[in-house]
C-alpha cells in the first residue's frame, strides 16, 4: 500500500490533484495562474502583491474566488489537499 504524502494525499492521489488543478487554471490569465502557484507554494498575499505589482486585497480576492470555484468543482477537500498552507500571516485566510 501506498504511504500518504504530504497532507495525507497518497503519490496517485496527488497527481490527480495535480491534473484537477491544471484543468482548473488553464483557463486563467497568466497573471491568475501566477498569483495562485505562487500561493500554492507557500508565498503570502503581501508578498505575491508585491511581486505581481497589485494589492494585497486585489490577490486575496484572486486566491478567494479560485478557492470557492475549485471547492465547487473539485473531488478533494482543499482543507486537506497536498498543497495545503500555512495561514497567510497578512489576510488571515487560509491557503489553498
Amino acid at each position: 500500500q501506498s504511504e500518504p504524502a504530504m497532507g495525507g494525499l497518497t503519490p496517485s492521489q496527488a497527481v490527480a490533484f495535480d491534473d484537477e488543478w491544471d484543468a482548473h487554471t488553464r483557463d486563467l490569465s497568466t497573471e491568475q495562474r501566477t498569483i495562485l502557484d505562487l500561493h500554492r507554494l507557500g508565498h503570502t498575499s503581501d508578498e505575491i502583491a508585491v511581486q505581481t505589482d497589485r494589492s494585497g486585497r486585489w490577490i486575496r480576492r484572486v486566491i478567494q474566488q479560485f478557492r470557492e470555484m475549485f471547492r465547487k468543482n473539485s473531488d478533494y477537500n482543499v482543507e486537506r489537499s497536498a498543497y495545503r498552507e500555512p495561514t497567510d500571516r497578512n489576510s488571515g485566510d487560509a491557503a489553498l
